[in-house]
């Protein structure tokens, strides 16, 4: 069995990880949640954190999210964004302070370059993207359900075993507009089934998972909190076969739910490997 450890994980317990155990990995995503957001007051204790967690020998998959979502169809994706983090990784161990890192550029051209703040950008990019979308789900579900007056509706469809595969179907709905979009094809144009005849079904959990989540925020009219779209993008590097670390309650609440998903906190996880 593989454990991947997410952001939350490595803050915690990066002094604490298993020398060059293969069987621990982590991401390039959750080195991007380290160095977006960095700060004079903890770009110390970032800074360790990243250091342990390179030192510490686990694998760690570079590759951005955006990769891993081209790769799964075998589709071609310059991924700038995961070189960029590795290559600011590797500027910040090798930086003496925060203002000389502010000054440092990560070029993917000639031209076009990142900064430390151009990843707090990216991070902000994404939490705005998906709060802006559970905005518009809660809106869309209270528009379909309010006609019917009843109090307790949303209580009684989340008892309700009739949502769950209400949740299953709609994931899968949602994957087919994924796959027109980044095949940039409608179906049943022979470019997509040529894709989804490639698919290796690495992003199922990712695409159910946040199908629950999505339809819990409108069951309950809570929209996301800011980090909960980056959370969700750690299940893009878990599958059925990987269990996840992590103290993050998402993870937690998406166990429960989602078959095949698996998550320990720290606790429990030093608890089995001991």
């Amino acid at each position: 069995m593989r454990y991947y450890f997410d952001t939350s994980s490595l803050r915690k317990a990066s002094n604490k990880l298993p020398v060059n155990n293969e069987n621990i990995y982590t991401s390039g995503l959750a080195m991007f949640e380290l160095i977006s957001g960095m700060t004079q007051n903890d770009y110390c204790t970032r800074k360790t954190i990243i250091n342990n967690v390179v030192n510490s020998g686990i694998a760690i998959d570079w590759d951005s999210y955006k990769m891993k979502m081209h790769k799964a169809f075998q589709l071609s994706y310059s991924d700038i964004e995961g070189k960029s983090i590795k290559k600011m990784v590797d500027i910040i161990l090798k930086s003496s302070s925060f203002q000389e890192l502010e000054r440092e550029k990560v070029y993917f051209t000639e031209h076009d370059y990142y900064k430390l703040e151009s990843f707090s950008g990216l991070d902000d990019e994404i939490s705005k993207m998906g709060i802006e979308e559970s905005k518009w789900g809660i809106t869309e579900w209270r528009k379909e359900y309010d006609k019917f007056h009843r109090k307790g509706i949303n209580q009684e469809l989340f008892n309700n075993e009739s949502f769950r595969s209400f949740v299953y179907s709609a994931a899968e709905l949602k994957f087919m507009s994924f796959l027109e979009d980044i095949t940039q094809t409608k179906r049943p144009s022979t470019e997509y089934f040529k894709a989804l005849e490639k698919y290796d079904k690495s992003l199922e959990l990712f695409f159910l998972c946040g199908q629950i989540r999505y339809s819990l925020a409108q069951l309950k009219g809570m929209q996301y909190a800011k980090n909960d779209t980056l959370d969700i993008l750690h299940t893009i590097y878990v599958s059925k076969e990987t269990i996840m670390v992590s103290d993050d309650k998402i993870f937690k609440d998406l166990s429960n739910w989602c078959s095949g998903f698996t998550c320990l906190n720290l606790n429990e996880f030093f608890e089995e490997v001991q």
